[in-house]
């Protein structure tokens, strides 16, 4: 047993210590506990602590998980574990709902859509947008707007600045050169 101020324990020593805020001695008023686990410091109510053991730091806020500390993981959470920031020694990942929203890595950022297939990224390549796991479009030293296949047309625009419309790997439909010649395959339909 401790000290006692104003007739209430302020300290408890044992394998167990306890430090009491001194209005009274009873476990909503320990402030600070250490054993051989750790130690837990105690806020305005015992809902409210940071606990330091072999797992890391854990922040937690009326009974609300608020942060991990753990082995060069930081993870900070909203109103709920769905809601949280993780970062690592990859980078750094952004959830809401559960569901991954922005990743901020080595290799680059990506921002997401609706759901992981949708989203758009950006690399030492330049960046890509997805839809529903489709690559959409690409802006790097070259450029395209459309699908990148075989049997869909897309707009492409060479780093020359030559431009194309047609499909991958095939011969383009339209096309404007550096020099501005234009080439045209098919038809051309004027109305107006």
């Amino acid at each position: 047993s401790g000290g006692v101020a104003s007739g209430f324990l302020v300290a408890d020593y044992g394998t167990t210590t306890k430090f009491y805020d001194g209005v009274d001695d009873l476990a909503a008023n320990v402030k600070l506990q250490l054993n051989a686990s750790g130690i837990t410091a105690y806020g305005d109510n015992t809902t409210t602590y940071a606990t330091f053991d072999s797992s890391g730091m854990t922040i937690v806020d009326n009974s609300v998980t608020a942060g991990t500390f753990t082995s060069g993981t930081v993870t900070l959470y909203g109103a709920s574990s769905n809601d949280r920031v993780v970062i690592n020694n990859t980078g750094m990942s952004v959830y809401t709902n559960n569901v991954l929203k922005a990743s901020a890595l080595d290799a680059g950022f990506t921002a997401y859509g609706d759901d992981v297939n949708t989203y758009a990224t950006v690399t030492s390549t330049g960046l890509t947008i997805f839809e529903d796991s489709t690559d959409m479009a690409n802006f790097g030293s070259t450029v395209r707007v459309g699908e990148d296949e075989t049997d869909k047309s897309a707009l492409r625009v060479a780093s020359d600045g030559s431009m194309s419309i047609g499909v991958k790997d095939g011969t383009p439909k339209f096309s404007v050169s550096s020099a501005g010649v234009v080439s045209i395959e098919g038809n051309i339909t004027i109305t107006g």
